[in-house]
């Protein structure tokens, strides 16, 4: 039987791939995101009832499937209200939006999977509840992403990821990279934490040196599309300098899913280059481009 680890007075975790956290309250307990699916979320609400503990809300980070895969079954089992960000609802409600936005349009197959498309469930909109602690904007992973502090306990969703999955993966998923750089500044200036807990890595009370690592990921992303740009002439089309940076990044796609995730990312990366007047697109033929904008 799984068991709670308590954290802090009224803080517990289920520690895992995607780690479940817990806040209990007067009213009762809140859960942080459900999971990849059924299995993870049946694991977290036994763990949660072997504790003598009344689940009352599911409260979510974010939309991303590993996040969210296992509300529709804590819906249906519990008959709990489930809390999401404003921006975040959309996605939760029809998650083939997620993957329609990794690819572009309407999604292939290779997108379908339960990694990347959850079961839809019905979200409210957590702005519309008083909620008995803290939530934290962390947006750039995903478009609303937020974490949750309470007692000392900061659970900061997937602002950062631990070294093991970042060594993975090299290049961190975010939605809006300039954001997600924000988010990590946020937390790395934090001073009033005592246990920092993030979505995918261990609970430390320093997490300098991950999130350094992850702002260094960022910004090693960012050199290698402005390399890409520098050496390319007049323009080079969107897949030309996704092959370059990945490349440069030492990253070789292990599935199609996963080149869709990369490539979703890098277009981020191009558009925050755009805001900043670094680069700019222009049209070549039937194909789009971008270049260095000369000051």
């Amino acid at each position: 039987m799984p068991k709670l680890v308590e954290l802090a007075d009224g803080i517990y975790l289920l520690p895992g791939r995607v780690n479940i956290g817990f806040i209990l309250a007067e009213e009762g307990c809140y859960m942080i995101d459900t999971g990849l699916d059924r299995d993870q979320a049946r694991r977290a609400l036994n763990a949660l009832r072997s504790s003598g503990l009344r689940l009352v809300a599911v409260v979510n980070t974010h939309s991303h499937a590993d996040h969210i895969g296992g509300n529709a079954f804590v819906q249906r089992r519990e008959g709990v209200p489930l809390l999401a960000p404003r921006e975040e609802l959309p996605f939760i409600a029809h998650p083939w939006l997620e993957a329609a936005l990794l690819y572009g349009g309407c999604p292939p197959r290779g997108l379908a999977s339960k990694f990347f498309v959850a079961e839809p469930s019905c979200p409210e909109p957590l702005e519309r509840r008083d909620l008995p602690f803290e939530v934290v904007d962390l947006r750039g992973h995903s478009p609303g992403m937020v974490g949750f502090k309470a007692n000392g306990v900061f659970f900061t969703a997937d602002a950062y990821f631990g070294a093991e999955v970042l060594a993975r993966h090299v290049l961190p998923y975010t939605y809006d990279p300039g954001a997600a750089l924000s988010a990590l500044e946020h937390v790395l200036d934090e001073r009033k934490v005592e246990l920092f807990v993030p979505s995918h890595g261990q609970p430390t009370e320093d997490p300098a040196r991950e999130v350094e690592a992850n702002i260094r990921a960022i910004e090693a992303a960012r050199e290698a599309l402005l390399k890409a740009l520098e050496t390319s002439g007049p323009g080079a089309s969107t897949c030309e300098l996704t092959r370059a940076a990945l490349s440069e990044l030492g990253i070789r796609p292990r599935s199609p899913g996963l080149f869709w995730l990369y490539t979703s990312c890098l277009r981020g990366y191009l558009a925050w280059l755009e805001r900043e007047g670094l680069v700019e697109p222009v049209l070549k033929g039937a194909e789009l481009c971008w270049r260095t904008v000369r000051a």
